[in-house]
């Protein structure tokens, strides 16, 4: 399953963590920093389900499947 299909099976309360997650990883990357430990930290903190495979594979995402995750993020909001 695609990334972006995956944003599909969260619940709000988890898309909205999704959303902040994504949000400090951008601040960390602007910094200079290692955006993939933010991802790898909540890989850590949900253990199992769909929460646990979308920050598997944000530790790994090219800059294509950004924005296709964003702009499934974006869509789903709007």
């Amino acid at each position: 399953m695609k990334l972006a299909n995956s944003v599909a099976l969260l619940k709000p309360n988890q898309l909205l963590r999704l959303q902040d997650v994504l949000v400090t990883a951008g601040l960390a990357f602007e910094a200079g920093g290692d955006y993939r430990e933010i991802f790898r930290i909540e890989k850590h903190k949900h253990q199992t389900g769909v929460q646990h495979r979308i920050y598997c594979k944000l530790q790994n995402v090219t800059g294509a499947e950004i924005d296709a995750l964003l702009w499934q993020l974006t869509r789903k909001q709007g």
